[in-house]
């Protein structure tokens, strides 16, 4: 008996020990650690790996990337990091995907370059993309979808809106709108896009020698489902973008209630 109590007391002065070094908060119940560890083997398998542990204590509770899955962009503003997600990167400014062909260069925190390839971008603050023929200004929360190539840019306004600004003119791009620019009279098949999405209301315009601005309304749903880029992000199943996804389903149907006289989009029925 008297062994139970020397041992016992021991544990106590060791415990009275530890809490005054600060080793053990007051407050904490020395048995909760391996009360936990216990309930999470028997609940959830092995304990957590080390790197796993580590993004926990750092704040980074995101599951990490599968290797191919994202692009990782250097950034010298914000966060620089591979993301599950469906987004390739994210910044204090903007998220991004991109495809592994398609660089990006950084002027400052708000404002990229591309001269070739395709983004998707949702702009946290103001954002300007510079590209070879046009600069675009995209306004807070909203979802663009540019795709550059030589002599020809193609960009979808799929939230909120931006301010196109080609050969010294400025048009704006409301969401539901897209523009295509070219240095050529636009042929059939820039006009319709790799993925034929349904598009209304065309209207071409030239704004120089050379310089052509083709507008027109396109479908958002078919947008999310036939453009690879937009598709994986906004059914990753992050909670994210699901609200993306929410969002972008109620503006195809308030566009469709608003502009319900525009008649059909092209292929559509």
């Amino acid at each position: 008996m008297l062994t139970r109590l020397h041992k016992a007391a021991s544990i106590y002065l060791f415990l009275c020990v530890l809490i005054a070094s600060g080793l053990i908060p007051a407050d904490a119940d020395p048995l909760e650690p391996a009360k936990r560890t216990k309930i999470l083997c028997d609940a959830e398998g092995p304990p957590p790996s080390s790197s796993e542990a580590e993004r926990v204590r750092n704040g980074t509770d995101e599951p990490q990337s599968e290797p191919g899955t994202a692009t990782v962009i250097k950034s010298e503003h914000g966060v620089q990091r591979d993301l599950s997600n469906g987004w390739s990167a994210s910044t204090k400014a903007y998220n991004v995907a991109v495809p592994a062909d398609t660089h990006i260069k950084e002027h400052s925190e708000a404002r990229i370059e591309i001269e070739s390839g395709t983004i998707f971008i949702e702009a946290v603050k103001p954002t300007t993309v510079v590209t070879p023929l046009a600069e675009y200004s995209i306004k807070p929360k909203g979802l663009v979808l540019l795709r550059v190539n030589k002599g020809a840019e193609r960009v979808l306004a799929m939230l909120e809106g931006l301010t196109l600004v080609t050969a010294k003119r400025s048009t704006e791009l409301r969401f539901g709108e897209e523009a295509l620019v070219t240095e050529h009279q636009p042929s059939h098949g820039e006009l319709v896009g790799e993925e034929e999405i349904g598009i209304r209301q065309l209207r071409t315009q030239e704004v120089s020698h050379n310089r052509h601005i083709a507008i027109a309304e396109f479908s958002l749903i078919q947008a999310t489902e036939r453009i690879p880029l937009v598709s994986r992000v906004i059914h990753s199943g992050h909670a994210h973008d699901k609200a993306l996804k929410s969002r972008l389903l109620k503006t195809q149907a308030v566009l469709n209630m608003v502009t319900s006289t525009h008649g059909y989009y092209s292929g559509s029925h």
